[in-house]
């Protein structure tokens, strides 16, 4: 039950991430698009991705929303910076 919980709560997290506002990237880089290829892989600065997401005061609170919605949820835990101790 923990680990399929755990597993839930590790993808509700993502999914509702990329749902968002999900975009179409661009097949090609070339000269005639590379404003667009780089406004793609920037984003929008001003408004980070991230913000919109509907963030929960505790992890209780948000496995309880997404057993409600029937969502998994992602838990990302680490302790120093994510490409390690290098």
């Amino acid at each position: 039950m923990k680990k399929k919980l755990w597993a839930s709560g590790v993808t509700i997290l993502l999914g509702a991430f990329l749902q968002v506002n999900a975009q179409v990237a661009p097949k090609k880089l070339n000269l005639s698009n590379f404003n667009e290829v780089r406004d793609y892989v920037i984003g929008d600065t001003a408004n980070p991705e991230y913000f919109k997401v509907d963030w929960h005061k505790t992890v209780f609170d948000g496995v309880v929303d997404a057993t409600a919605q029937d969502k998994p949820i992602l838990l990302w835990l680490y302790f120093g910076g994510p490409l390690g101790n290098c």
